[in-house]
């Protein structure tokens, strides 16, 4: 028997909702959801960029710890190169030689995470936050910065 994943994903929406839940503040001092929103942006994009400068980011309240790590290219994970198959014609591979082979990901450490369940929860970064990582990797030693 054969069970669907669970494809669910939760915003800054939800997370207001369930601090408007639980917050015992009067009306007055409850932040309004903008206010929270551009918070909450702030912080993500503050967590971002010491990520893609290379620092190891420690979750508090034992929520795991996020990074990006080198990967070594080896026969399994290079990725076809359709750009220059639809130009030429040619079946081709990234080799990732601007990166001396390498290439990055984000990644969440869970080893230390509190949350029952944890594994089949995910980490997926941004488009935005993904073309950063990869116009970096391109810098002359762009992957030397990140941990292996």
């Amino acid at each position: 028997m054969r069970t669907k994943a669970l494809n669910v994903e939760l915003g800054v929406k939800d997370i207001y909702k369930y601090y408007r839940s639980k917050d015992t503040t009067t009306k007055e001092d409850k932040v309004l959801y903008d206010e929270f929103r551009k918070i909450s942006y702030a912080i993500n994009k503050k967590i971002a960029e010491k990520m893609l400068m290379g620092k190891f980011i420690k979750l508090p309240f034992n929520l795991g710890n996020f990074y990006i790590r080198k990967v070594k290219n080896n026969f399994k994970n290079l990725k076809f190169d359709y750009a220059h198959y639809n130009k030429t014609g040619e079946k081709t591979v990234h080799l990732n030689s601007h990166s001396n082979q390498y290439h990055a990901k984000w990644f969440w450490q869970k080893i230390s995470c509190r949350i029952p369940g944890h594994t089949i929860y995910s980490f997926i970064p941004s488009r935005q936050n993904k073309r950063q990582l990869a116009k970096l990797m391109k810098q002359p030693g762009g992957y030397k910065k990140y941990l292996e």
